[in-house]
């Protein structure tokens, strides 16, 4: 089973590691598929069905925040939109841990981003689903997240912070690891990156 010219140019791309994106060609190219096995694929952002901020485009991107100070608002991604009609969704997954992952706490939400030429980004965050905790000592941990102001004028590029709030009974500082997953629907459109 031969892999096309197009998908081993975007293995290239997103990977920042010549050599593995040639082993996992020659895994691919293998005579017996079944048996060539590809064990770690580590990528920090991953684009499929075109470019990141393309029109019709979907970007996974994993970040992980460490050390953030308990009940404060600490700025997790940041959405940059340019000064164009543009639409997006994104579908944040987070894991929280406090004190030694001796609280951890799962959720999943929705930003929505709309943005009209010659006005400001406007972003909404759902409210948080799928949410539970798993506690293996006495420290309890919550989580929520939200939408920082706009930054940027009418007329120019806009960029807006996604933040993440973990609380605990211990005023421990947590960490976290979120995995984007934005979706947009015009061309040159809404970016998501670390904060």
């Amino acid at each position: 089973m031969a892999i096309s010219a197009y998908t081993q140019r975007a293995l290239g791309r997103a990977l920042s590691d010549r050599k593995a994106a040639e082993e996992i060609t020659d895994a691919i190219d293998a005579p017996n598929v079944a048996t060539a096995a590809i064990t770690t694929l580590t990528v920090g952002t991953l684009e499929q069905n075109a470019a990141a901020g393309a029109a019709n485009s979907v970007t996974r991107t994993v970040v992980r925040k460490n050390a953030i100070t308990d009940n404060t608002a600490t700025a997790v991604l940041t959405f940059t939109c340019p000064n164009t009609a543009q639409g997006a969704i994104c579908k944040v997954t987070i894991l929280a841990q406090v004190n030694d992952q001796e609280s951890v706490r799962c959720a999943e939400g929705m930003v929505v981003l709309s943005r009209v030429a010659g006005s400001n980004l406007v972003a909404v965050a759902a409210t948080l689903e799928l949410t539970q905790i798993a506690t293996g000592g006495t420290e309890t941990l919550t989580l929520a997240y939200d939408i920082d102001s706009v930054s940027g004028g009418a007329t120019a590029s806009n960029t807006i912070d996604m933040r993440v709030t973990l609380n605990t009974n211990g005023s421990s500082a947590g960490e976290v690891v979120v995995v984007a997953e934005i979706i947009n629907a015009e061309a040159t459109g809404i970016t998501v990156a670390a904060a």
